[in-house]
């Protein structure tokens, strides 16, 4: 509780709802997602809990885990995960785990990390090593691809939605890359500064807030026009 810091209750997701990675290496990467009372996981296989006492309220897929963190989307007055697993983006009814569409998004290695992004019925993946970023648009009980590109190249860390432009690192963690800008709409790209090495970025104040993986912080205007610099420091 939040008064004295007791545990009101926990779970072992691998134990408890046979949870795996799809590289046990690698671990389970998901950040859950309150809704209402509801406490929602993508664990390839998606799982609701009751928040206040952790109860299963229902489970759905056997797929193995992924490291994305789920997202949702509204359609028909439902509300939907969307669920990043190894092999696709599925969508999945909170209120009972029935799903709605998938569309396949195969990536090297399994590693589908960055959070799916939706804005107007159309969610946004981009995942690393080369595979890209793609639009997919609900339509009644499918996924229909809207566009597809090579533009965004998302490793770890998800881009941010501002004003119809998505900002985001494209590169491998560990090498070098770039901070671009997107049209979310499109896939039509408004600016690449190159020489990052890929992160994650934060905009916050009509700023972007970038963390380079060498601990560099870089501060630039979040404007779909050109890239500016603000400031620069090793943090």
């Amino acid at each position: 509780g939040a008064k004295d810091g007791k545990v009101l209750w926990q779970k072992n997701v691998g134990k408890d709802f046979g949870a795996k990675s799809s590289n046990p290496g690698w671990g389970l990467a998901c950040s859950p997602l309150v809704l209402g009372d509801r406490l929602l996981l993508d664990l390839g296989k998606a799982i609701a809990l009751d928040k206040k006492t952790g109860a299963l309220v229902w489970s759905s897929g056997t797929e193995l885990a992924a490291y994305s963190s789920p997202t949702l989307t509204k359609v028909g007055g439902r509300t939907f995960m969307n669920c990043f697993t190894p092999h696709g983006l599925v969508l999945v009814d909170v209120a009972n785990g029935k799903e709605l569409a998938r569309a396949r998004w195969e990536t090297s290695y399994d590693v589908n990390a960055a959070s799916p992004i939706e804005s107007g019925g159309r969610i946004f993946v981009s995942s690393g090593y080369g595979k890209g970023c793609g639009l997919f648009e609900v339509k009644g009980s499918a996924l229909e691809l809207v566009y597809e590109s090579k533009k965004m190249r998302n490793h770890c860390n998800s881009c941010v939605l501002l004003g119809g432009n998505l900002y985001g690192m494209d590169g491998q963690m560990g090498g070098r890359g770039a901070l671009a800008c997107l049209d979310f709409a499109t896939g039509e790209m408004k600016w690449q500064e190159k020489g990052f090495a890929p992160g994650g970025i934060i905009v916050a104040d009509g700023m972007i807030l970038a963390m380079c993986d060498k601990g560099e912080l870089v501060v630039a205007e979040a404007s779909p026009e050109k890239y500016t610099e603000l400031a620069r420091a090793k943090v």
